[in-house]
Order: structure tokens, then C-alpha cells, then sequence
């Protein structure tokens, strides 16, 4: 059986060792089971970090530009629109 008082304690966590132990030894049984998979085949990253978000080149962006969007505005300065001052 683990360490159940230990692992609680290591956690900061107050359980009771007669009736949270079942669930423990089956957690830990889950972990044991994930352990022995084969995860030799798995590619790893090698600089450690994900990137998410990769978008193939041969998908055509269609967002309109800040110059699309200064040729329809009225004034435009500094990468923002100009509105009329409304409240004085």
C-alpha cells in the first residue's frame, strides 16, 4: 500500500486513510497502467516547446491589409481610425 498519510501531507491535503485510499491505490493503479505504454515511437520536440498553430503554406490568407482598410476610412492616422470628438 502507498504511502497514503505521506503523499497527503506532501500535498497539503487532509484525507481520511480508511475511506481515500481505495481511490488512491486506484489512481496509482492508472498511473502503472500509463507507464507501461510504448512511447518509443512518439517523435519528441527537441527544443522542448510545442508550436501550436502552424498553418501550411498552401492555405491563401484573405485579411485584408492596414492599406485595404486606410482606403476605406474617412481619416486614418497612426494605424487608427479618427472619429469625430462626441462628448465635450
Amino acid at each position: 500500500m502507498f504511502p497514503i498519510k505521506k503523499i497527503a501531507s506532501l500535498c497539503k491535503i487532509a484525507v481520511d486513510e480508511h475511506s481515500f485510499g481505495k481511490d488512491l491505490e486506484v489512481i496509482f493503479g492508472w498511473i502503472d497502467q500509463l507507464q507501461s505504454i510504448d512511447v518509443s515511437s512518439v517523435d519528441f520536440y527537441e527544443d522542448g516547446q510545442m508550436t501550436l498553430n502552424e498553418v501550411p503554406d498552401q492555405i491563401k490568407d484573405d485579411r485584408p491589409t492596414i492599406q485595404d482598410i486606410q482606403k476605406n476610412a474617412p481619416a486614418f492616422s497612426f494605424d487608427m481610425f479618427q472619429v469625430p470628438k462626441m462628448v465635450e
